[in-house]
């Protein structure tokens, strides 16, 4: 069984000159993510007696810059309605598995889907909503 020769060293000097001065040097990453857009923000807690539990709905629309144009859907309205007492803010586990408003899609298609979830709400003026967009992207 016969082996290659070993490169000899010119030929490896040649190759790493090469490799080192190519046209253009990239970066590996070139991400440069502009942050999700939230607006039209509108929550509402009613109650129609005092011995109910308020009844709260949140409404917003969602947009999302990165997205490319191919998937047609950039922005999305999203809606969630709970419960609260008024009082102590709605439970949670720490792990954030039990969220006031579990993920409910706002948009989906077959390429493309939005969504949304509010995991805490303490009162009206303090409370977390999470956001998130999947799409195909061929870029």
């Amino acid at each position: 069984m016969a082996s290659a020769a070993p490169p000899s060293l010119s030929s490896l000097h040649q190759l790493s000159q090469a490799l080192t001065k190519p046209a253009k040097l990239l970066d590996a990453a070139q991400f440069d993510f502009a942050p999700y857009q939230v607006t039209n923000i509108t929550l509402d807690c009613q109650r129609p007696n005092a011995k109910t539990n308020y009844s709260c709905a949140l409404d917003f629309t969602l947009h999302d810059p990165n997205s490319v144009r191919e998937n047609n859907v950039t922005s999305c309205n999203c809606h969630h309605n709970w419960e609260w007492n008024g009082v102590n803010g709605s439970l949670r586990s720490t792990d954030w598995e039990n969220p006031v408003a579990g993920y409910q899609l706002c948009w989906f298609d077959s390429t493309t889907f939005f969504k949304s979830s509010v995991p805490s709400f303490e009162h009206p003026g303090n409370f977390s909503v999470e956001v998130a967009h999947t799409y195909h992207d061929d870029e």
